[in-house]
């Protein structure tokens, strides 16, 4: 006869769960307590950045992202100038000109643009670090003839801004499915209405080792499936498990060094039988 196990009450959240993992808590507020020292949720709203006078909401250790970039490259976050300053990567156009690239397959530029010195040479310093570099004319590549140095809008109060992630977060949460359908467009071309055709093709299940995902997020939801495509061709080939889809990835993609491997481990597997 089967023996049925009662409830317990978490001592935190007061869900009812049939085992506790210690300090009368379930697993999820266990966790939370081990990694932040509490079993309550983090506040995650964004905060302005720690820089006086900076007016931008922070997006890791407490710095807006041009701090953070500038302590991630320089390791400080003021902006003298210093010896490397004008040179290469460090360059205060260089984010700006891989900005420009990074959509010159959509937008367009022109060819003196693919070298660094002719963009810094045809736009000039930036005049301030609010201006973002944009195309005079929507209907031609960015180039030499068609930039202009674009001032921000209005300046938004650090409250608003506050106030406008709060709502962003919260909203991203409640309609999922509109930010996957965006992504999916964005990285491998494809709609969400295909990937669901994709998927039920495949039965929900991984195209090479005919299992379901099982690796979780942070909040306890399961993964979708991921979308393999090709590296050199941008073609979406299938959808694989995370496990399946990084497997790929350590093996570059290359048939010959998967070949050797199955070569490898039937060697073994014969050595170990005999």
């Amino acid at each position: 006869m089967a023996v049925i196990k009662s409830l317990e009450e978490c001592g935190y959240c007061k869900r009812k769960v049939y085992h506790l993992v210690a300090k009368g808590l379930c697993s999820a507020c266990y966790n939370r307590d081990r990694r932040n020292g509490t079993p309550g949720y983090q506040d995650r709203s964004r905060k302005p950045c720690s820089i006086e006078d900076c007016q931008e909401l922070s997006v890791a250790q407490g710095l807006c992202e041009k701090h953070y970039r500038r302590l991630k490259r320089r390791g400080v976050v003021n902006s003298e100038r210093y010896e490397k300053w004008g040179h290469g990567t460090d360059h205060p156009l260089y984010d700006t000109w891989r900005w420009v690239k990074k959509r010159a397959a959509r937008q367009g530029i022109c060819d003196e643009w693919n070298d660094f010195w002719a963009f810094v040479r045809d736009v000039g310093e930036r005049p301030s670090g609010k201006h973002r570099l944009m195309r005079v004319h929507k209907d031609r590549p960015y180039g030499a003839d068609n930039f202009e140095w674009r001032p921000p809008v209005t300046d938004i109060p650090v409250e608003q801004k506050v106030s406008n992630a709060t709502y962003q977060r919260a909203y991203r949460l409640a309609q999922p499915r509109i930010f996957q359908a965006i992504e999916m467009k964005v990285k491998y071309g494809i709609t969400i209405e295909q990937y669901d055709e994709m998927r039920k093709a495949q039965d929900g299940l991984c195209a090479i080792c005919s299992q379901e995902e099982k690796s979780a997020h942070r909040n306890g939801t399961v993964r979708q499936l991921s979308i393999d495509h090709c590296h050199t061709t941008g073609n979406v080939r299938g959808l694989l498990c995370g496990n399946c889809n990084n497997g790929l990835g350590h093996f570059k993609d290359n048939p010959a060094s998967l070949e050797r491997a199955i070569t490898y481990l039937r060697k073994h597997e014969k050595n170990e039988a005999a």
